[in-house]
Parts: structure tokens; sequence; C-alpha cells
């Protein structure tokens, strides 16, 4: 056993210098985006999808961004900036590649009862689904979209709770994980998610509006903000629940549900929170 890690040490540290993609910073990493690129390649192959189904996701994170003092990016970006930016592997664009930054922020769980008694508002978990499956980046993808892991995450969620949506914070490591998302949570019907982002668009304010109603990431997320796994969702959701966000409070913000964790990963989770 010994013997095997110290040989595998050696072999990620080998991997850790190969010249993948040299001085290239977007393409560097040992393990990036060439596995999103392949299912955003086949989700526009299947349902006959085009690009703009992903530039909606990455004006409306960079919109809500630009409200954000947090946010790494913070810069308006327009449909037309995307469909412009750098190609990174085909068809992923750079907009479409969450931001490579640290953070850290930090969350308080305790029992709702001693959380009545504190001094800020109460946000409470309503309803939380882990799932996993056989399909996804590491695993063989060869049963199909409605297969991978966050499929099975949202069916256990929605078996524990009914709640209207005023928020959504789909992953967004890759723009092909929030139409992932989208479809999973019951948005839309899988292959739909541009339809539906094209009618919920509001051109206006360049931000996303799911049913007229649901916002959707209010951060920036991954994209905008900066690549946090999610866990800056909760944080975000707890401040909107809260409604201590001044300019870029939602109005009577009272429940959101949040998907951290990649769709093609194994391990993604489905989590409803609510302030009452």
């Amino acid at each position: 056993m010994g013997c095997w890690f110290r040989l595998r040490a050696a072999q990620l540290r080998a991997a850790s210098h190969a010249p993948i993609g040299r001085d290239d910073f977007a393409r560097r990493w040992l393990h990036s985006g060439e596995p999103y690129a392949a299912w955003m390649a086949r989700y526009l192959h299947d349902y006959g999808a085009t690009k703009d189904v992903f530039a909606r996701i990455a004006v409306n994170n960079r919109t809500h961004a630009t409200k954000n003092p947090n946010a790494a990016m913070r810069t308006p970006i327009t449909m037309e900036d995307y469909h412009a930016s750098r190609v990174i592997w085909e068809p992923m664009q750079m907009l479409d590649m969450d931001v490579p930054v640290d953070c850290a922020e930090a969350l308080i769980i305790t029992t709702a009862e001693r959380a009545r008694d504190l001094r800020h508002k109460p946000v409470y978990v309503h309803a939380m689904s882990l799932g996993g499956s056989r399909v996804g980046e590491y695993y063989d993808n060869s049963l199909g979209w409605t297969e991978n892991a966050l499929w099975t995450s949202l069916a256990g969620l929605w078996e524990r709770s009914d709640l209207t949506l005023d928020l959504f914070f789909p992953y967004d490591g890759y723009t092909i994980d929030t139409v992932g998302c989208v479809e999973a949570a019951g948005f839309c019907k899988p292959g739909e998610a541009g339809d539906l982002l094209a009618s919920s668009w509001d051109a206006e304010a360049h931000i996303l509006r799911l049913g007229g109603h649901t916002l959707v990431t209010t951060n920036g997320g991954g994209l905008s903000q900066g690549r946090a796994g999610g866990f800056n969702f909760y944080t975000e959701a707890v401040r909107q629940l809260r409604g201590t966000e001044g300019e870029r409070q939602v109005p009577s913000a009272r429940t959101a549900l949040l998907c951290p964790g990649a769709s093609f990963f194994h391990d993604p989770a489905s989590v409803m929170l609510r302030t009452d």
C-alpha cells in the first residue's frame, strides 16, 4: 500500500508539470474545461440549441456582479461580448468559465430554537438532498443528459419541498452546468433551456427572471464573483433572505434553491432555504 501511494504521488507531481497549455493560463490546468466543452457540444447537437443559451447565463451573472462589491469581475458584458470572447475548447469560450480566485466565507449553523434568540434574522434549511449516479465527467456518459447526478439530487429535493422559488443559484463552474441545473430543477424539459431563458430574459435589465419571477445567481456566481465551489451561494442566499443587501436587495425574497456541485460531478447537493 505504501508503495502504491508513493507511485501515485510521483505520477501526480509529474502530471502537474506536464506542458498542458504551457504558458496559456486558460488551458494550463490538468483538470479543466475539456470534458465540459464536450458536454456543451453534445447539448448543442442533441437538442439543436444555439450558444445564446450559454450567453444569457454569462451576461446575467455578470450583470448581478456589477453591483456586488465582493465580485472579482464587475465590468458589464453583453451578448455580443460573449460571442466575441476567445474560444478555449470549441465550443467553450472564455466567458463560459468561472474565475479562479481564492475566497473565505463562513456560516453558523445551529438549531431553529437557538437561532430565534440571536441578533440576526434566521434563515432555515427547509429541505436538502444529495445525489449521485455513474454518469458524468468521471464516468461513462453513454446514458445521456438526464441521468447525470444533479437530476438525482433534485428529484430527492422535490420529494421534500414544494415551495415557490424567489432565488435560484445553479452551479456555474461552466455555463453548461447551469443549463443542467435549470432543466434538472424542472423549470423546463430537457433541451428546452434555450427557449426558457429567451422567454425569461429581461432585455432592459440584462438579467434572467425565470417564469417572470425567479432571479438567478444574484451575486454573480463562479462566473463573475469567483470560484468557490458554490459555497458563495449559501452566503449570498442568507444575506438576501435576511433582507440586508441595500440596492442589491431582491424585494420580498423568502425562498432560495441552491445547487452547489457540478452537474457532471458525482457530488452535487440541492438545498432549499427559507426565511420562516
